[in-house]
């Protein structure tokens, strides 16, 4: 079983390697941290008009391609209104 295992059932925010930043609830992982998340969104961040939720429903990661996985704070994210957050996108990790 995963280190991920412990956040099963939980909201989760992923960042991949290509510098996207998934968020949704993590349904499923195995060893090699390959995750499903359900009620799964892209948060796409701009420094022009914010960040924007793209909603993508059910989502497999492959673990290959995961840099991080944390738990979220349903409550604080409730508070925030992600089209006021601004800022650059996320860079690709370069290995």
């Amino acid at each position: 079983m995963s280190m991920a295992a412990e956040y099963l059932k939980k909201r989760v925010s992923v960042i991949t390697a290509d510098g996207r930043h998934y968020l949704g609830t993590l349904e499923s992982c195995d060893q090699v941290l390959n995750v499903v998340l359900s009620s799964c969104v892209e948060r796409i961040h701009s420094v022009e008009v914010g960040a924007e939720d793209m909603p993508l429903g059910v989502f497999l990661i492959r673990g290959s391609r995961i840099v991080c996985i944390g738990a979220v704070d349903t409550f604080e994210e409730a508070t925030i209104d992600v089209r006021n957050l601004r800022g650059p996108p996320l860079p690709r990790v370069v290995v």
